[in-house]
């Protein structure tokens, strides 16, 4: 499968939005699950990101389609994991793992549902935002060893590093980032 070049977020609770996904010209969209998606809209979200994969078999996609879950320690991704799974999204964007561990952990939660659901292959990839909680940038150089099959790559974020270290700011008065999320990057 080739590298995507340009990954387009769209809520995966907008009807209209994801009625634009096929003309929208990215190579790769995310079915975003987790920050742009209302607690009270989370289940309706789940249902039409599962009908949109099921409604693009993965021989007739004119892009990648990955979706992004709630974090692994939430009650949530089990249920958004067993929604889409059986739709085979070419990824799950991870967000707010602490390390490899977690990255471990869902892609453990992979392996059994696509058993379940008959899915063989390399199965779905995992991309992990891997700079989103305290510890994390910590634990960025453990990802070279740790034998992660499922691992596509690693992206970072600040904003929601910035919520977890309780900043005010991510940027320096030039509107460079500040030398933490540099040190992160």
């Amino acid at each position: 499968m080739v590298t995507p070049r340009s990954f387009l977020f769209i809520p995966g609770d907008s009807e209209k939005k994801l009625g634009k996904a096929d003309d929208c010209g990215a190579d790769a969209i995310i079915l975003d699950l987790e920050d742009s998606v209302a607690q009270s809209n989370k289940a309706a979200g789940r249902q039409l990101v599962a009908d949109f994969l099921s409604e693009r078999p993965t021989d007739q996609r004119r892009m990648q389609i990955w979706v992004r879950v709630n974090p692994v320690d939430s009650d949530l991704v089990l249920d958004d994991l067993c929604a889409v799974i059986g739709g085979a999204p070419d990824g799950i964007m991870q967000p707010k793992p602490d390390g490899p561990a977690h990255v471990r952990l869902l892609s453990n939660y992979c392996d059994a549902l696509e058993a379940q659901a008959g899915i063989e292959g390399p199965g779905v990839r995992i991309l992990p935002v891997a700079t989103e909680t305290a510890c994390a940038p910590f634990q960025l150089g453990d990802y070279a060893g740790a034998r992660l099959g499922r691992l596509s790559g690693l992206t970072w974020g600040a904003e929601d590093l910035s919520a977890a270290l309780g900043a005010s700011s991510n940027r320096g008065s030039d509107g460079a980032w500040a030398t933490t999320y540099q040190m992160v990057r």
